[in-house]
């Protein structure tokens, strides 16, 4: 293909999905914002935030293509960077700043397109596992080719988090792919000897495949602890369709693993009355993260204990994990922060005695 053929050939398409942004822009009701999209990771203002960051990072990519200086994080460390950062720009945004951003980046995106040479359209770089549209070798036309895909592939999302709040269900099914890749990230914290940095927050659930028979894995939130009777509770955030909790139903002897401490325990499913009462109780120590944990599934909460305990109920299954026998006590972090602390200042020590030198 022609340099011109080439150039065309994106420019309409470029303007299409830009058409096509404009377009999804004008369709969320002003009430919509903060719903759930069908990304597990971010709600509708911050995936629209989210789309316009491939236009505005392909500058970026092309300058490294072209001067063969192709340096890119580990797709892990990419993904995990990817969330917090869409969340925190997508603050304050509006329909009006969100179209006037895209705009702008659109326009540099065919000031671009317009400078690539026909000896440049094959020049290619090896990219990271980020997605399955979006990984292995990647020329430049590639890289231009792909900004309308990250677009079709999230307006899916925004669309179905609309779709389900009209329909009352919930917008998210639990993450696939990459994406169960980040939600699994903290496992290998916990296989490195680390789980002691995750705190009492978390646990590490060691648990039965009910069909392959297999150990599986999976890191859990605690959401309340029962000091008298050493029971941790968690919840099921997706509700019953979780492959954890779909495997504890039918091998409820488990272990867990709270920082450096293990234990063996019977994963015992609350029943509906009792989940709604622990979701209130969690509301009330984390009022964020059970508004978040609602958003999650799909579903709108006022703030009531009415509302959260509805969501419990329906929604969200509380397990607690009852101890059978006490495999190891925990030692805490202080040690592991200690030797780090004392690898930090030997560091500095030996860099001091070689300026001294």
């Amino acid at each position: 293909m022609t340099t011109v053929n080439h150039a065309k050939t994106l420019h309409q398409e470029l303007e299409e999905t830009r058409a096509a942004y404009h377009a999804l822009l004008a369709e969320i009701p002003d009430d919509a914002w903060e719903r759930p999209s069908a990304n597990p990771a971010w709600n509708i203002r911050e995936m629209m935030t989210h789309i316009i960051l491939a236009p505005k990072m392909l500058p970026l990519d092309i300058k490294m293509i072209r001067q063969k200086r192709w340096v890119t994080p580990p797709a892990a460390l990419f993904n995990w960077l990817n969330v917090p950062y869409t969340r925190f720009i997508a603050r304050g945004q509006t329909r009006q700043s969100l179209a006037e951003q895209y705009d702008a980046a659109h326009t540099a995106v065919l000031t671009l397109l317009d400078s690539i040479r026909e000896d440049e359209w094959e020049l290619a770089e090896p990219y990271p596992n980020i997605n399955e549209n979006l990984s292995g070798s990647k020329n430049i036309a590639d890289m231009f080719h792909y900004l309308t895909i990250h677009f079709h592939e999230h307006v899916a999302d925004v669309r179905q988090g609309l779709a389900a709040q009209e329909q009352g269900t919930p917008a998210v099914k639990p993450p696939t792919g990459l994406g169960k890749l980040a939600f699994r990230a903290p496992i290998y914290l916990f296989r490195a000897g680390l789980g002691g940095l995750m705190g009492n927050r978390f646990l590490l659930l060691n648990h039965i495949g009910r069909k392959s028979g297999q150990l599986r894995q999976a890191v859990l939130e605690v959401v309340h602890y029962e000091r008298e009777t050493d029971t941790y509770f968690v919840a099921s955030g997706y509700g019953r369709s979780s492959q954890w909790f779909r495997n504890i139903q039918a091998n409820p002897e488990v272990t867990i693993q709270v920082g450096s401490r293990k234990l063996a325990v019977t994963a015992t499913i609350l029943g509906p009355e009792e989940s709604g009462d622990m979701m209130v109780q969690y509301a009330h120590r984390y009022p964020n993260a059970a508004k978040n944990l609602s958003r999650l599934i799909g579903y709108q909460v006022d703030g009531s204990d009415a509302s959260y305990r509805q969501v419990g109920a329906d929604h969200i299954p509380f397990i607690a994990m009852r101890p059978r026998l006490v495999l190891e006590e925990g030692h805490g972090p202080w040690p592991l922060l200690a030797l780090t602390g004392t690898a930090v200042a030997l560091g500095l020590l030996l860099r001091k005695k070689r300026h001294d030198d």
